[in-house]
């Protein structure tokens, strides 16, 4: 039995209402995008009737929303079959302070000497070194941040990026919502085969 556990929002839906994606990327459009400011997308996002992303200040993500619209060619507007999707709710203050553990946590894992290897390896510049924490990592490693503010504005991206997370999920009325252990005991009921 396959479980798909965690993944953006978009990923998910991806997987669980089965979209079916058109050809690659037009870069002719793309190039026009780019070549728009932030203002320019969300007025064109209006016009064309295309939802905002949560992120609606990021360029990239209003650029992907628009290329989203004109790729993917089919979705489903019901689960596909058998399947069951769980949504672990977490009281937000339990899951801030989850979040500033894990923030302390990657640097005592090393997060630090892995991103100077891998901006060295590959460039800041690459698109893989751009998520929450490596540009902050970027300017520990130029002395613009120290230490500290780093881990706190590293807390705070992720905790942003956690709500943002929460209210795409919360539009799929597929999830049903429990607490750890009332999810365990949910799936527990609804995989129990009949005799």
């Amino acid at each position: 039995m396959p479980i798909l556990v965690g993944g953006t929002g978009l990923y998910v839906d991806a997987v669980i209402f089965d979209y079916q994606f058109g050809a690659d990327v037009d870069q002719d459009l793309r190039g026009q995008l780019m070549a728009m400011t932030l203002e320019q997308l969300q007025q064109y996002c209006r016009d064309h009737d295309i939802s905002l992303p949560e992120n609606e200040k990021n360029k990239r993500y209003i650029i992907r929303a628009i290329e989203t619209v004109t790729t993917v060619k089919k979705r489903r507007h019901e689960l596909i079959d058998n399947t069951i999707v769980v949504g672990i709710a977490t009281d937000k203050v339990l899951l801030r302070s989850r979040i500033e553990k894990r923030a302390e946590q990657l640097f005592e894992d090393g997060v630090v000497k892995e991103a100077k290897q891998l901006g060295k390896k590959y460039g800041w510049e690459s698109e893989s070194m751009t998520s929450n924490i490596y540009p902050l990592l970027r300017a520990y490693s130029e002395g613009v941040l120290s230490l500290d503010e780093v881990k706190g504005k590293s807390a705070i991206l992720d905790w942003r990026l956690a709500k943002r997370q929460m209210t795409w999920l919360k539009r799929n009325p597929f999830i049903h919502w429990a607490s750890l252990d009332e999810a365990k005991i949910y799936l527990d009921q609804r995989l129990v085969k009949p005799e």
